[in-house]
Parts: C-alpha cells; structure tokens; sequence
C-alpha cells in the first residue's frame, strides 16, 4: 500500500458544490461585484481556476472544470490493490489549499509566509492510496465521515472547493495590487476501482486583484 508522505493533517478542501445553474462563485471585489475567475490552460479535460475575494478576510477559492474525457484511462497495466467503496475518478488532495502557491506584491515581491507547509512539494507525493487517506483522517475524526471527508471526489463539470484564507498563510502587511500564483493539484485513480492515485499538475493559475489593509477599530 502506499503511504501518505508527509501529509498535512486537515481536513481536505471540500466540495462545496457540483455544477449546474446555482453555482455561486465568491466575488473579486469588496462589497460585492461581478464574480471572476482566472482560468488556466485545459489539459487532458481538466481545467483549474482561482477566484479572489480581497475581504476581510481575504480568501481565495480554487476550482475545476471537469469534462467527461478527464475520467478515461489509458492503456496500463490493471494490476494492484482495488478499493470499490470509494467512488469516483479524480479526487482531491488532503491539504487545505489544492496546491502550493506564491503571492507577490506590485513590485514582484513575494509576500513572507506565516505557514510556509503551504508550498512543500512534499505536501503533495507523487501518490497516494485512497485506504491510506480514508484511514489517516478517521483516526482523527472518528466521530465524523460523511460529506467533505476525503478522499474528496470530483465530478464532470465545475467543482467549487472550500475557500482558504490567505492571511492564515501570508503576512499581509499593506494594502496595495497583488498577483496570486497556484498551482493546482489533483490525484487520478491508476484505473477503475484502483486504490492508487497518481498526481495531476495542472498549470499554474494567476489572479491579480487590490487588497486593502483593514482599519484597526477604536473603541
């Protein structure tokens, strides 16, 4: 079986909800506005996205566009532990955020982190078993496993993930016009009903949006 390497022990970044005519995407200006996402190049029928909401708090949400040619499986060798009761083709990683990011200020700057796991590569193995996933999150949240407990699955069309604050992260300091950089992450079933999965590195995603430092309250 293969094991979790370094996992981040958070419960994963659940689906908020499928596609359909009430997707509501989280909007890219304060008070309200249009909702925007930024979308990166398509590869193999999967599409990730990221929308900004500069806050408070400023938060980020990473999403993807699933078409039905993203859940076939190629020619490969069909041997190796099965896991039937997990269903689903594309799942999730355990982390928070679906993939290591970066966020610079106007002059190109990275902004310092607060929590610099966030962009470890080896947050992300190269695999993962779904047996493992399932067994390392039960043994912490025992009393809980219904919907959002991983592994999180992914279905055809736009799947919204749970937003991520980024100040929970990144010491954001002034106010002023930044550029967030992700680079989003799945893991992909070696073939139907395979408890292996195997990373997905999309492209990265960039999103630029004005973020201003909230006032302290006087009181």
């Amino acid at each position: 079986m293969t094991s979790i390497a370094n996992p981040v022990f958070v419960l994963c970044s659940a689906l908020l909800q499928a596609s359909g005519p009430g997707l509501v995407l989280p909007p890219t200006l304060v008070g309200g506005g249009e909702p925007v996402v930024a979308w990166g190049a398509e590869t193999n029928g999967v599409s990730a996205g990221v929308a900004v909401r500069p806050g408070p708090p400023c938060s980020a949400t990473v999403v993807f566009r699933i078409a039905p040619k993203a859940l076939a499986y190629g020619a490969t060798n069909r041997t190796g532990r099965i896991a039937p009761h997990f269903t689903g083709t594309l799942f999730l990683p355990t982390n928070e955020v679906c993939g290591p990011f970066i966020l610079r200020d106007a002059s190109g700057k990275a902004v310092p982190w607060v929590t610099p796991s966030a962009l470890l590569t080896n947050s992300y193995p190269p695999a993962l078993s779904l047996t493992g996933v399932y067994d390392a999150f039960s043994g912490q949240y025992s009393i809980y496993s219904g919907p959002g407990f991983p592994p999180c699955s992914l279905g055809v069309g736009t799947n919204l993930t749970a937003p991520f604050v980024l100040t929970n992260y990144l010491r954001l300091a002034r106010s002023g016009r930044y550029e967030l950089k992700v680079w989003p992450k799945l893991y992909k079933r070696v073939f139907p009903k395979s408890d292996l999965t195997r990373r997905v590195d999309l492209p990265p995603v960039s999103v630029s949006f004005e973020w201003t430092k909230a006032k302290a309250k006087t009181h």
